[in-house]
């Protein structure tokens, strides 16, 4: 507590240097804390790969219960820190969205060089899009056909070594209640097949990877797509909204979601745990504060003696021993 408070006047003496004040006004500074109690949080990391959904959802809300970073924050909001990330997001516009209009226009009469740069590239990589892919066995397909083919090749073998990690992962979970041998084992026991099947997935993945650069024509049609897709940026933000939304946690009742977040270390609550319960044996002894003081008070004791001990070699203080002369 006396640590808090410390704290708490380091912060508020930085704020009110930071905005000065006058005399004749009050400034009050509010230092919003949260009660975290570690049991609510704690599962056995060493057993588990990832945290239970209770604990999962207890951390999305407790982070999201924090406030929100910003440059200067007055009175209650009321937002959230997954609120905040939305709306920024939905904030942002990209900068090409204002001419998009230019395209599908093409009998207007555009002045602007820039527009008209614009709409040039446009029609070019379109006619690279839709233009017939001249390789043989093609049968009549675009360039974007065949870039459709090899990239659906190359997921499905994507899509294959995922589906065996889990179903070896699944093979390898050890039962429930295992011991800490039990664990080691089980993870070793997954890594032995990683290490076997690993580079078969691998060499397929990346054999179909080659296959789509060199005959899927990958880097000229993402290049081309990416000038005709004027909407772009815009897309990137829906994808990062759509990845944001993907982590979201589903409370076990089924009538609350939260946005779910991942905190590291992942065992958090496992060390705080430690520490309370180790506390005690950890501060039996003085505390540095405490060895801090003993050492100056020995020191301030020894000076006292030193000055005592040369008056007394320079004859300026004579020490006499009283003594009760009635006493034996």
């Amino acid at each position: 507590m006396k640590a808090m408070l410390i704290s708490q006047l380091t912060v508020r003496s930085a704020i009110a240097a930071a905005i000065p004040v006058a005399n004749n006004h009050v400034f009050t500074v509010s230092l919003p804390g949260t009660i975290i109690d570690w049991k609510d949080y704690y599962y056995n990391s060493s057993k588990l790969i990832r945290p239970p959904l209770d604990i999962q959802v207890k951390e999305a809300r407790l982070v999201d219960g924090m406030i929100p970073l910003s440059k200067f924050t007055a009175g209650k909001t009321g937002k959230s820190v997954a609120r905040s990330y939305l709306a920024a997001l939905d904030l942002l516009v990209p900068v090409e969205a204002s001419v998009s209009g230019v395209i599908g226009n093409d009998t207007s009469v555009v002045k602007d060089e820039r527009l008209k740069t614009i709409r040039d590239r446009y029609k070019l990589s379109m006619a690279y899009l839709t233009s017939p892919d001249d390789t043989p066995g093609s049968n009549g397909k675009s360039k974007v056909d065949t870039y459709v083919q090899k990239q659906s090749m190359w997921a499905k073998e994507v899509a294959a070594y995922a589906q065996a990690q889990a179903q070896a992962m699944e093979r390898s979970q050890p039962p429930l209640g295992a011991t800490t041998a039990q664990v080691r084992e089980a993870k070793e026991k997954y890594m032995q097949w990683i290490q076997e099947h690993a580079r078969e997935f691998k060499n397929n993945i990346q054999t179909k990877y080659m296959d789509w650069v060199v005959h899927g024509y990958k880097f000229m049609v993402d290049f081309h797509f990416g000038v005709v897709d004027i909407s772009s940026g815009m897309k990137r933000i829906e994808n990062s909204k759509e990845a944001y939304r993907n982590l979201t946690v589903i409370a076990p009742d089924g009538s609350s979601e939260y946005n779910g977040v991942v905190l590291s270390p992942s065992s958090w609550a496992t060390i705080v745990a430690k520490k309370v319960l180790n506390w005690k044996k950890n501060n039996s002894g003085p505390s540095p504060a405490e060895v801090r003081a003993e050492i100056r008070r020995l020191q301030n004791l020894l000076v006292s003696h030193k000055t005592l001990q040369k008056a007394v070699d320079d004859g300026v203080f004579f020490p006499v021993l009283a003594s009760n002369k009635d006493a034996d």
